[in-house]
Protein backbone atom coordinates (compact mmCIF):
# COMPACT_ATOMS: atom_id res chain seq x y z
CA UNK A 1 0.00 0.00 0.00
CA UNK A 2 1.02 3.46 -0.91
CA UNK A 3 1.52 6.18 1.13
CA UNK A 4 -1.00 8.04 -1.00
CA UNK A 5 -3.71 4.43 -0.74
CA UNK A 6 -2.98 5.13 3.21
CA UNK A 7 -4.07 8.57 3.34
CA UNK A 8 -7.58 7.81 0.88
CA UNK A 9 -6.70 11.04 -1.52
CA UNK A 10 -8.31 11.12 -4.68
CA UNK A 11 -6.82 9.34 -7.35
CA UNK A 12 -4.64 11.69 -9.67
CA UNK A 13 -4.95 10.57 -13.42
CA UNK A 14 -3.65 11.35 -16.85
CA UNK A 15 -6.35 10.59 -19.75
CA UNK A 16 -5.30 9.44 -23.22
CA UNK A 17 -7.73 10.20 -25.70
CA UNK A 18 -7.71 9.91 -29.61
CA UNK A 19 -10.86 11.89 -30.56
CA UNK A 20 -13.75 14.10 -28.87
CA UNK A 21 -13.21 12.90 -25.69
CA UNK A 22 -16.56 11.30 -24.70
CA UNK A 23 -15.19 9.14 -22.22
CA UNK A 24 -13.25 12.14 -21.03
CA UNK A 25 -16.30 13.99 -20.30
CA UNK A 26 -17.63 11.26 -18.43
CA UNK A 27 -15.15 11.28 -15.60
CA UNK A 28 -15.11 14.60 -15.40
CA UNK A 29 -18.83 14.79 -14.52
CA UNK A 30 -18.50 11.80 -12.23
CA UNK A 31 -15.89 13.76 -10.49
CA UNK A 32 -18.17 16.58 -10.67
CA UNK A 33 -21.19 15.00 -8.77
CA UNK A 34 -18.86 13.32 -6.92
CA UNK A 35 -19.39 9.93 -7.64
CA UNK A 36 -15.48 9.34 -8.47
CA UNK A 37 -12.71 10.51 -6.17
CA UNK A 38 -9.97 11.49 -8.43
CA UNK A 39 -8.82 14.19 -10.16
CA UNK A 40 -7.91 14.58 -13.46
CA UNK A 41 -4.15 15.99 -13.57
CA UNK A 42 -3.52 15.72 -17.37
CA UNK A 43 -5.38 15.24 -20.93
CA UNK A 44 -3.20 13.33 -23.46
CA UNK A 45 -3.96 13.47 -26.99
CA UNK A 46 -1.07 11.92 -30.02
CA UNK A 47 -3.21 14.65 -32.34
CA UNK A 48 -3.10 18.27 -31.12
CA UNK A 49 -6.04 18.72 -33.38
CA UNK A 50 -8.37 15.90 -31.07
CA UNK A 51 -11.69 18.10 -30.01
CA UNK A 52 -11.77 16.11 -26.59
CA UNK A 53 -8.70 18.87 -25.91
CA UNK A 54 -10.44 21.15 -26.25
CA UNK A 55 -13.16 19.87 -24.21
CA UNK A 56 -10.38 19.43 -21.23
CA UNK A 57 -9.09 23.47 -21.98
CA UNK A 58 -12.36 23.98 -21.28
CA UNK A 59 -12.97 22.17 -18.27
CA UNK A 60 -9.68 23.66 -17.04
CA UNK A 61 -7.33 20.86 -17.34
CA UNK A 62 -3.63 20.48 -18.72
CA UNK A 63 -3.31 19.58 -22.27
CA UNK A 64 -0.82 17.46 -23.64
CA UNK A 65 0.25 16.03 -27.60
CA UNK A 66 1.73 12.85 -26.84
CA UNK A 67 5.10 12.63 -25.32
CA UNK A 68 7.06 10.35 -22.46
CA UNK A 69 6.48 12.65 -20.48
CA UNK A 70 3.42 11.47 -19.38
CA UNK A 71 4.93 7.77 -18.37
CA UNK A 72 7.86 9.73 -16.36
CA UNK A 73 5.63 12.21 -14.62
CA UNK A 74 5.09 11.15 -10.49
CA UNK A 75 2.11 13.38 -10.28
CA UNK A 76 -0.16 10.83 -11.98
CA UNK A 77 -1.24 7.68 -10.57
CA UNK A 78 -2.82 5.66 -13.06
CA UNK A 79 -3.86 6.42 -17.31
CA UNK A 80 -7.20 6.16 -18.67
CA UNK A 81 -6.79 4.77 -22.69
CA UNK A 82 -9.47 5.47 -24.48
CA UNK A 83 -7.71 5.06 -28.56
CA UNK A 84 -8.12 3.28 -30.72
CA UNK A 85 -7.79 -1.10 -30.11
CA UNK A 86 -4.78 -1.35 -32.35
CA UNK A 87 -3.24 1.32 -30.61
CA UNK A 88 -3.46 -0.09 -27.10
CA UNK A 89 -1.12 -2.72 -27.07
CA UNK A 90 1.42 0.02 -27.52
CA UNK A 91 0.46 2.06 -24.60
CA UNK A 92 -0.50 -0.61 -22.12
CA UNK A 93 3.41 -1.12 -22.76
CA UNK A 94 4.73 2.11 -21.89
CA UNK A 95 2.07 2.86 -19.09
CA UNK A 96 2.68 -0.27 -17.05
CA UNK A 97 6.39 -0.51 -17.34
CA UNK A 98 6.29 3.23 -15.87
CA UNK A 99 4.51 1.94 -12.78
CA UNK A 100 1.08 3.62 -13.92
CA UNK A 101 -2.11 1.93 -13.33
CA UNK A 102 -4.39 1.77 -16.30
CA UNK A 103 -7.91 1.63 -17.39
CA UNK A 104 -8.26 0.85 -20.95
CA UNK A 105 -11.53 0.69 -22.98
CA UNK A 106 -12.78 -2.49 -24.40
CA UNK A 107 -11.52 -4.27 -26.44
CA UNK A 108 -7.96 -4.57 -24.05
CA UNK A 109 -5.61 -5.43 -26.55
CA UNK A 110 -6.53 -7.68 -30.26
CA UNK A 111 -5.91 -10.90 -28.87
CA UNK A 112 -4.55 -13.02 -26.14
CA UNK A 113 -1.07 -12.89 -26.62
CA UNK A 114 -0.90 -9.07 -25.98
CA UNK A 115 -3.07 -9.88 -23.08
CA UNK A 116 -1.21 -12.14 -21.67
CA UNK A 117 2.27 -9.56 -22.25
CA UNK A 118 0.03 -6.72 -20.74
CA UNK A 119 -1.16 -8.76 -17.84
CA UNK A 120 2.41 -9.77 -17.32
CA UNK A 121 4.17 -5.99 -17.68
CA UNK A 122 1.17 -5.24 -14.57
CA UNK A 123 2.56 -8.19 -12.53
CA UNK A 124 6.45 -7.23 -13.06
CA UNK A 125 5.59 -3.81 -11.74
CA UNK A 126 2.94 -4.21 -8.94
CA UNK A 127 0.12 -2.14 -11.03
CA UNK A 128 -3.50 -2.76 -11.47
CA UNK A 129 -4.55 -3.28 -15.22
CA UNK A 130 -8.63 -2.97 -15.86
CA UNK A 131 -10.69 -3.20 -18.85
CA UNK A 132 -13.33 -0.75 -18.95
CA UNK A 133 -15.92 -3.38 -19.83
CA UNK A 134 -18.40 -2.49 -17.52
CA UNK A 135 -19.81 1.31 -16.31
CA UNK A 136 -21.89 2.20 -13.86
CA UNK A 137 -24.51 4.66 -14.56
Amino acid sequence: MSDRDAREEPLKIGVLISGSGTNLQAIIDRIADGTLSASIELVVSSRPSAYGLKRAEAAGLQTLTLSKELYADPEIDAIYVTTPHNTHIRYLRAALAAGKHVLCEKSITLNSAELDEARAIAREHGVVLLDATTILH
